[in-house]
């Protein structure tokens, strides 16, 4: 079959890779040659992007051998949970379940309402301009998702350098990227050790006496928990702002629970967070995706970023529009692996975003600043926005 190089070039800013829309228009599954590992299918229409993700015929456990095509070098890279398939992901991700629930949310609310408060102030207080991805989208989830987990302030800065080296498509050397991942694992059999001790009322105690899970299971969850939960909160944060003031301002988000929320979603869906926005799927069995056939063992990219972008399902899908009645994006997947921190992450957004509209409503780039873009990693946002806001 004739493949195509893939992930497609990065576009400018923020904007979908233009190849999406030509492969949507065709209907069907597109051989694609990855980086790492071989060629596998890729498909893009909503509908079938949610067939391979729901869809049990398709598995993730396979994608661990060194053979699957990847984007990353190591296979396996995207860590425990996204490497695992049922009855293994629901003993594993039911193990802290319970942590992610709405009625958590609720009452972590205050906790993240004091958050931004005081990351705001601290911006007041240095002047203008301030740089929103250092200042604000970054602290922001590593405080929640490190005081969630219980990982002490002392042991949070090697943070940024391990998700710089983990996450890289391109710039980390395999010796940085071992460092990074013996580091954080160390740092965390660590903590389990203590708080098996020593319980508090954390995701890390959970896993500590989290009896179905194994020790190597308990520190490898909670190392992905740690990436996780905060490398795409911090980028969708600064890439919402950057798509709300290019829409008119943040009064675009809109005002009270349910206008923010709402807005919230269509933010999801507009901005093409991935690098590539994918991870593999090996058939269990011969599966026809897409008008083609996909043989058992082949390997299939779901792209979230184009489902979320299709005109089937998404009335005029490039353009943001907060008062979209029905936003059935696929941001944080769907079926079996649907993000875990999916709630912790709508919950940073909303108090973020809104927080941000009350306290600098005239928020703006900076004139002349020099907004840069991230590049060579799976999360694609600004690396440096410098905002002024008087």
């Amino acid at each position: 079959m004739e493949l195509t190089p893939f992930p497609f070039a990065q576009p400018p800013e923020n904007e979908e890779e233009p190849e999406y829309a030509d492969l949507r228009e065709s209907a069907r599954a597109h051989g694609v040659e990855l980086p790492y590992g071989g060629h596998a299918w890729l498909v893009t229409r909503h509908s079938d992007v949610r067939f391979v993700l729901g869809d049990r015929r398709f598995g993730r456990a396979a994608t661990s051998q060194p053979d699957v095509p990847r984007l990353l070098p190591e296979p396996g890279s995207e860590g425990l949970l996204q490497s695992l398939d049922p009855p293994d992901h629901r003993r594993v991700r039911g193990a802290v379940q319970g942590s992610f629930t709405a009625r958590r949310m609720r009452r972590l609310r205050p906790r993240v309402e004091q958050i931004v408060a005081g990351l705001l102030d601290d911006i007041e207080a240095s002047g203008e301009p301030a740089d929103l991805v250092a200042s604000f989208a970054v602290p922001l989830p590593v405080a929640v998702i490190c005081e969630v987990l219980g990982v002490p302030p002392v042991d949070r800065a090697d943070l940024a350098r391990w998700s710089a080296a983990l996450l890289s498509t391109s710039g980390a050397q395999p010796a940085d990227r071992e460092r990074a991942h013996r580091e954080m694992l160390g740092l965390f059999d660590g903590l389990l050790s203590d708080r098996a001790a020593r319980p508090r009322d954390d995701v890390l105690s959970t896993l500590a006496h989290a009896g179905r899970l194994t020790r190597a299971e308990a520190i490898a969850l909670a190392s992905d928990l740690l990436l996780a939960g905060h490398e795409t909160t911090g980028a969708q944060l600064a890439n919402s702002v950057f798509v709300l003031l290019r829409a008119g301002g943040l009064h675009r988000l809109g005002e009270g629970g349910a206008a923010v929320r709402r807005t919230v979603e269509e933010l999801m869906r507009f901005v093409p967070l991935g690098a590539g926005g994918t991870r593999c799927r090996v058939a269990h069995e011969d599966v026809v995706v897409g008008g083609v056939s996909v043989r058992a063992g082949a390997a299939v990219f779901a792209v979230t970023t184009s489902a979320n972008r299709d005109p089937a399902v998404f009335q005029c899908p490039q353009r943001l529009d907060p008062q979209r009645a029905r936003v059935p994006h696929l941001a944080f997947g769907y079926g079996d692996h649907h993000c875990l921190g999916a709630p912790l992450a709508r919950l940073q957004l909303q108090v973020g975003l809104d927080s941000l509209r009350v306290r600098m409503p005239r928020l703006r780039p900076a004139e002349g600043s020099g907004m840069t873009w991230r590049t060579g990693s799976l999360v694609r946002g600004p690396e440096r926005f410098p905002v002024v806001w008087s």
